[in-house]
């Protein structure tokens, strides 16, 4: 119960704003701690990430003013202290 399904959390890419949006309450999930929000090139590379957020505190989380080319892009949120992956997607970008 600590890992978030692909469509628990809907990912979106909109006017240079990567959206995480939940889309249940994960009031089912056992999340101890706080978790960062990543964004990795097909590379591995960090291009964006948003760290130390309250999972439960809100529905939506963004990360604003990031340029992403039209491909693909590995979103990540992990646990901030233990680096835990608790959720793995593919994003696919188009402007």
């Amino acid at each position: 119960n600590s890992v978030i399904d692909c469509e628990e959390v809907l990912v979106t890419y909109s006017n240079n704003t990567i959206f995480f949006t939940k889309n249940s309450f994960l009031s089912t999930k056992q999340i101890n701690e706080n978790v960062d929000f990543i964004v990795k090139n097909l590379k591995g590379d960090i291009i964006a990430r948003l760290n130390n957020q309250n999972l439960f505190n809100y529905n939506c989380f963004y990360i604003s003013n990031i340029n992403l080319d039209d491909e693909y892009y590995f979103i990540e949120i992990v646990k901030t202290n233990s680096k835990q992956k608790i959720y793995n997607n593919l994003l696919k970008t188009q402007k």
